[in-house]
């Protein structure tokens, strides 16, 4: 669900089956971005067929937007877009009364996902996991109950995102899901399609959902259509800021964000900015104490990353809530950050080196910034 006209970072409040104020039932919270915009996913309850409004209401401005809700029968998922070995909810109706109703991948032949229990109205709702081996593009899921025989199935598609340089916390830089490119057919590749810009870029492109960003030296963040080449949009700062690393997409919570680089005289600070991925518009702005010369990793809805000055000023790294930019943590030294950090999902714990004038790898607590343990490097 979306919606603009809230205030900044207020929470907003996602009511099924509006009528009017003091009615309905609150069913999920979402936190409004820095321009007062939402966009937020939230899990149909059970009920019957039929036409219901769902609202999203402002918790501090009061503000309001309704959308119309037909439930009828069939089978969906949230989200309809995903990659392979990601967990979605796929919910459905019109199925028999608490009869056992199975999940399949593109063949009921196949093993099933999933199997799950309909409710006394027919409905059901299960998490599922996509399949590893999940190939891109449309795919289907299917769901069969097993007294009934009823069927229904609902498109999927399979997106191999590559919005982050490193590709995932942990930064193997490698898609192990990438089917469709191999050592039988890159001699093959050929140019598809350019995009001109005023300078040149310091870093890589990222890719989501069919949009390729790219940030360049000059400070501009742009949008492509990755199948045209058509320039979507450019995000302008309108600063002297310059830009050394590549952006990064986070398709969870439709956020692209850009780190920039001043001026090494003092008491010019960096700022950083997350836009609306499909929009361009700028959602929030951060001023960091330094430079950020590598892009971010994304972890838990947040932000990690470091600063850097060649003057030996204290850097630090922050902890960034992505939807609202508070920022959760900061661990500050005399060292620089000068490389992207990485985040073990398994120990929440987070990796970065650190140097000029000295050189380390420290571990740091991913919720709460603290020292896990500090090992000196030999310079």
């Amino acid at each position: 669900m979306s919606g603009q006209g809230y205030a900044a970072n207020e929470t907003v409040h996602i009511i099924w089956n509006y009528t009017g104020p003091g009615t309905g039932n609150d069913i999920a919270d979402v936190t409004a971005g820095y321009s007062g915009t939402i966009q937020g996913n939230f899990t149909v309850p059970t009920a019957a067929n039929g036409a219901y409004s769902v609202a999203a209401l402002g918790a501090t401005s009061n503000s309001i937007t309704q959308n119309a809700f037909t439930l009828s029968n069939g089978l969906g998922t949230n989200p309809s877009s995903i990659s392979p070995s990601q967990s979605g909810t796929a919910v459905g109706s019109g199925f028999q009364a608490n009869e056992s109703v199975k999940l399949y991948w593109n063949d009921t032949s196949s093993i099933a996902l999933a199997t799950t229990s309909a409710d006394a109205n027919g409905n059901i709702s299960q998490a599922v996991t996509i399949p590893t081996s999940a190939t891109p593009g449309s795919n289907t899921l299917i769901g069969v109950g097993q007294t009934s025989g009823s069927t229904f199935s609902a498109p999927v598609t399979i997106n191999t995102n590559w919005g982050d340089f490193g590709f995932d916390p942990a930064h193997h830089r490698a898609n192990p899901y990438e089917y469709g490119l191999g050592a039988g057919n890159v001699a093959g590749l050929q140019p598809k399609w350019t995009g001109a810009t005023a300078v040149g870029l310091k870093d890589s492109p990222v890719y989501a959902n069919g949009i390729v960003y790219i940030a360049t030296m000059d400070g501009l963040l742009n949008a492509y259509n990755a199948t045209s080449g058509v320039l979507l949009w450019s995000f302008n700062p309108h600063s002297t800021f310059r830009n050394y690393s590549a952006p990064v997409v986070d398709p969870a919570t439709g956020l692209v964000f850009l780190g920039t680089v001043g001026s090494n005289d003092e008491g010019i600070p960096s700022p950083y900015y997350a836009v609306d991925a499909q929009t361009g518009v700028l959602q929030w702005s951060e001023i960091l104490n330094w430079h950020q010369v590598s892009f971010p990793t994304v972890a838990f809805k947040t932000l990690y990353l470091g600063t850097s000055h060649l003057d030996h000023n204290s850097c630090s790294i922050y902890a960034i809530d992505e939807v609202s930019g508070q920022i959760r943590w900061q661990y500050t030294t005399d060292d620089g950050f000068w490389g992207a950090i990485g985040v073990d999902t398994n120990t929440n714990t987070i990796f970065s080196g650190v140097g000029n004038p000295n050189a380390a790898v420290i571990a740091l607590n991913a919720t709460t910034g603290a020292v896990v343990w500090n090992y000196p490097v030999p310079q």
